[in-house]
């Protein structure tokens, strides 16, 4: 359900990647209410409960029905949420290395394990 969601939305997930702080009030307030719904659909799995705020990308292209959520504990990363601030501790070397594993995300959704087919509908959690 929630893949097909974040397939349906994918439009309106290309703009918040591409636009980022340049979104209208009524943009903002649809993304509100997808980042409400999903969160409201990983709480109802026990396993994912708690990681709405903590989609560090979606993917292929940062708009399909994949995600990659952080669960590390103590590394704040980005989100994919517009409105987050970030406050970065450079001493953590898992800093540098973030954009390297969305990156891997990205293509591996993008590509597929085999056969070059996109993923869709998987969540990896780190």
């Amino acid at each position: 359900k929630l893949a097909m969601m974040l397939e349906e939305q994918s439009d309106l997930l290309r703009a918040m990647d591409r636009q980022k702080g340049q979104l209208t009030s009524n943009t903002l307030e649809e993304v509100d209410k997808l980042r409400k719904e999903v969160t409201k659909l990983l709480d109802s799995e026990e396993k994912l409960a708690g990681t709405g705020d903590k989609i560090w990308s979606l993917g292929p292209k940062r708009c399909g029905p994949n995600m990659l959520i952080n669960r590390t504990g103590d590394f704040v990363s980005s989100e994919v949420w517009p409105g987050g601030l970030v406050t970065r501790d450079n001493s953590d070397t898992r800093t540098d290395m973030e954009s390297s594993l969305v990156q891997g995300f990205q293509l591996a959704t993008l590509a597929g394990p085999l056969c070059e087919e996109q993923i869709m509908g998987v969540a990896f959690v780190v």
